[in-house]
């Protein structure tokens, strides 16, 4: 087996620099994959986060926990725990998970240096402060101290399936064993080769953890006896322990590795060719890459050589390029495991290669990024005068509302905008450009209304921005006295009852009153371009508001199709019509419609709720399958804290805040609360997902289930 020639390690640490996000992702995952002692790589990527700012660091700075650390980089990682707490809410959580993780997989004599900073400073999780607590605690104990505590954990589990509980107590163990080198190797080589796994079982047996603990253990302590008692415990059934096999080989990153994987490649499931297929892929080595070039062509299954070809991509060989390529050009892949194109491109930019569609395929890739990046901005339109540059038009003063408060409020500063572009009439382009330079860095100034209505719409703006329901209801009632054609104002009221039906018909009369103020000849001629328009966006709110109402009452066919014509109204989808329309679908069974808008209209969408949605789909529809576990792990990535809540290991709280972060615990319960009825109404997905996130099949709390948890989403946008 000929070996292949990698891209230079020094133009792969240059790339952290790189001015694309996706180059410098790409190079600090190849890097951290390596496992190396070069202590020239964190301080690259520290230059990387002070360039380009932290909220872009947080792909790269997950994967620091595998870098070489050094005095002065774990200096900084706790420099920049200690002042996080100024930091903007919208990354903090997860840049401090980062940071923790970084600092707990140092060695623990550069820790020590530090103890007292890093227990005194602010972690957003106390779990992540107890286990580095529990570190320097275990500091102090022998081997069999340590080892005989990892036992009695794993027989409590078998008891009381406690691992959630426990996690920060099993992670300091695993992490202190380690600095015990062969003595720990010993009891490793002990435990690995025993086939404890039964299906009827799992996690019934304290042997069955301590074989998870030894597989955490060998990958760490890079055993390469053990890899291939490693590779026998790939299994179909349980995805937990095959990931930790996954991860635990592609540790061990060894030519004896990847020879054991090529002999037995062939003759493994199709699920467990798939995972083998992604240990190559993180053992960066030219024996690997050529292992990738080899298998690929024989390998029956769509899914798996579609990861052979990721892994063979990420390589970076010249030779592997060549052979993905062809593939892009002329060959098939599975478009649900990956966008090869996309990924082709990005590799090209990589290693500076030069195909005859390079500058096609970069274009269709920084489209492709434009393209995910303008969704998520238009998903959130009263944010972006928070988020643009400086030298943007300022706030008035009296619509610039609390970051806290409801961003609809700053819809007003566009209101306004819009109203001095309209007085000021320009004929062209030119003339546009001229009055927003104009207005530029200034106060936009606000016009005194026109009409009752544009009178009673700033009253509803100014209704949005308050906090007090007495304030807020008298304000709404103003509003309609002066114009009964303000939706905005029914939509407040509407929003303050208590009363179901009430709240029905006040958003009816929303509706009523957009339909009045708007006519219908600006339906036909601005069908299509809803919601950019800002004299929609009442109407728009109210019609939504009223979908997700009548959902809440049981109505879900009239829901339905208020929420199809939200979507033909605006195609872009800005409120999130197609969150509540595929509940609807997946209530009614509509799989068909549904699927239409997954995989077509909308397969773009990576968002959280649309991707366990999806894999509720599949699972409904397809079954359990390749295709279905792959749209639950894609799932599982963009939010890890959803399963716990959908198997109630977790009890939902009630909603605090209008604001959730991506991939957050506030994301989590805002998706059971809304979404979780529908997972729960069919017991063998929820046992399919137990099987999927976990081997010990815990046990659901009593009183978890919502009946209906309808969120108006258009209350939000």
């Amino acid at each position: 087996m000929s070996a292949l020639t990698l891209m230079p390690r020094e133009d792969i640490k240059k790339a952290i620099l790189h001015r694309e996000l996706e180059i410098r992702r790409m190079a600090i995952e190849y890097l951290s994959d390596l496992h190396s002692s070069d202590t020239e790589i964190m301080p690259l990527l520290i230059r990387a986060v002070e360039q380009y700012g932290r909220e872009n660091a947080l792909l790269s700075l997950y994967h620091a926990q595998d870098l070489a650390q050094t005095p002065d980089t774990l200096e900084w990682a706790v420099r920049e725990l200690e002042k996080s707490e100024s930091f903007d809410r919208s990354f903090r959580g997860s840049y401090v998970i980062h940071l923790a993780e970084l600092i707990f997989h140092a060695p623990i004599e550069l820790i020590r240096l530090l103890k007292d900073r890093i227990l005194k400073a602010p972690f957003s999780d106390k779990d992540l402060r107890e286990k580095i607590a529990l570190l320097f605690e275990y500091e102090k104990k022998d081997f069999d101290t340590l080892w005989a505590r990892l036992e009695g954990l794993c027989r409590k589990h078998v008891s009381d399936n406690s691992f959630k509980e426990d996690e920060p107590v099993y992670d300091a163990l695993i992490g202190s064993l380690i600095r015990f080198g062969e003595r720990t190797a010993e009891s490793v080589r002990r435990v690995i080769p025993l086939d404890t796994l039964k299906i009827e079982s799992a996690g019934g047996d304290p042997d069955w953890w301590m074989e998870i603990a030894a597989i955490e253990l060998a990958g760490a302590l890079r055993l390469e006896d053990a890899a291939g008692a490693i590779l026998n415990k790939f299994d179909e059934e349980y995805d937990f322990r095959s990931d930790l096999c996954c991860r635990a080989l592609a540790r061990i990153d060894s030519d004896k590795t990847v020879e054991l994987i090529c002999q037995r490649f062939r003759a493994a499931p199709e699920v467990s060719r798939g995972y083998v297929a992604e240990t190559l892929g993180n053992i960066r080595s030219a024996r690997s890459a050529r292992a990738c070039l080899d298998l690929v062509d024989q390998e029956p299954a769509l899914y798996v050589r579609t990861q052979l070809l990721s892994s063979l991509l990420f390589q970076f060989t010249h030779e592997g390029m060549d052979k993905v390529y062809a593939v892009v050009k002329h060959g098939k892949w599975d478009s649900k495991f990956c966008d090869l194109k996309e990924d082709f491109a990005w590799a090209c930019v990589m290693m500076g290669e030069k195909y005859p569609e390079s500058g096609a395929w970069e274009k269709y890739a920084s489209t492709k990024h434009s393209e995910r990046e303008k969704k998520m901005r238009e998903a959130f339109p009263e944010f972006m005068s928070l988020l643009d540059k400086e030298g943007s038009p300022k706030l008035n003063p009296e619509a610039k509302p609390s970051l806290t408060g409801d961003p609809r409020a700053v819809e007003k500063t566009m209101f306004d905008l819009t109203r001095q572009l309209r007085e000021k009439k320009p004929k062209t382009v030119q003339d546009l450009k001229s009055t927003l330079q104009g207005l530029m860095g200034k106060m936009i100034p606000a016009l005194a209304p026109k009409d009752s209505l544009e009178a009673a719409q700033e009253l509803a703006y100014k209704a949005f921005g308050t906090e007090d329901k007495a304030e807020k209801i008298k304000l709404a009632k103003e509003a309609l006295k002066l114009s009964e054609n303000c939706a905005d104002a029914c939509v407040i009221l509407g929003e303050e009852t208590d009363d179901l039906d009430e709240e029905i018909r006040l958003y009816r009369q929303g509706v009523e009153a957009g339909e009045r103020s708007l006519g219908e000849e600006f339906f036909r001629e601005n069908r299509g371009r809803f919601w950019g328009i800002f004299e929609t966006r009442p109407y728009m709110r109210a019609r939504f508001a009223l979908a997700g109402a009548l959902g809440a009452d049981g109505k879900t066919k009239e829901a339905l199709e208020h929420l199809r014509e939200l979507l033909k109204l605006n195609p872009n989808d800005n409120q999130g019509a197609r969150y509540l329309l595929a509940n609807c679908l997946l209530e009614i069974r509509r799989y068909d419609e549904l699927l239409e808008l997954t995989e077509k209209q909308y397969s773009e969408d990576a968002s959280s709720e649309w991707r366990y949605t999806k894999a509720l789909l599949y699972y409904e529809f397809y079954g359990d399958g390749d295709s279905t576990r792959a749209c639950l792990q894609k799932a599982i990535q963009s939010n890890q804290y959803i399963p716990d809540y959908l198997l109630g290991l977790k009890k939902i709280p009630e909603l605090k805040s209008r604001a959730v972060g991506f991939g957050s615990e506030e994301e989590a319960v805002y998706y059971c609360r809304q979404n979780g009825p529908l997972w729960w109404r069919n017991s063998k997905v929820i046992q399919w997902l137990k099987r999927q996130v976990y081997p010990s099949e815990p046990q659901r709390r009593e009183g978890e289930k919502l009946d209906n948890c309808w969120i108006r989403r258009g209350q939000i946008g």
